[in-house]
């Protein structure tokens, strides 16, 4: 009998504090019920109007810095919450790509999303995006997060004491 696949949770992530925030609540999620998280960052599409040569190295340098920011996450929640997410790296428009990553993977069970406590949380409006799209065109809850829980908050919100 083939194992059984883990339940996965999707995080949407960049550099901004509100994505490292959802993060983390995944994490505390995923810990209490043994599931694996999974940390997408999408690059947004470099200009057709660019040189290939110079939209290569844009293309590098942004993929390198997924890289350094999931390097920097995975260190900061397996210290915290002895666990270590994954990351996953798509190129596109965010919303099209948040969906093509849950719909390409039927064990992925949740999609957090961190919002800015001002409501700044993108220029394009990502959660009023997605949130358009479900039932529609991917079928998993969206857990709103907000960006300015602390760590203690969210240790209290899943009712866990490990405040590591």
């Amino acid at each position: 009998m083939p194992p059984i696949a883990k339940k996965r949770y999707l995080v949407c992530v960049n550099e901004k504090e509100h994505s490292k925030t959802a993060l983390f609540y995944a994490c505390t999620n995923a810990k209490n019920t043994a599931s694996v998280v999974d940390m997408l960052y999408v690059i947004d599409p470099v200009d057709y109007n660019t040189i290939f040569s110079v939209a290569d190295v844009i293309k590098e340098e942004r993929r390198n810095d997924a890289i350094k920011l999931f390097e920097e996450l995975q260190e900061k929640a397996e210290k915290w919450y002895g666990m270590k997410p994954n990351g996953v790296i798509r190129e596109g428009i965010i919303t099209e790509e948040v969906i093509k990553q849950i719909n390409d993977d039927p064990n992925i069970v949740k999609l957090f999303l961190g919002v800015a406590k001002d409501g700044s949380s993108n220029k394009t409006n990502l959660l009023s995006q997605l949130t358009s799209e479900i039932g529609k065109e991917f079928f998993v809850p969206l857990i709103v997060v907000p960006g300015n829980l602390t760590k203690e908050q969210i240790m209290n919100l899943n009712h866990t004491n490990e405040l590591g």
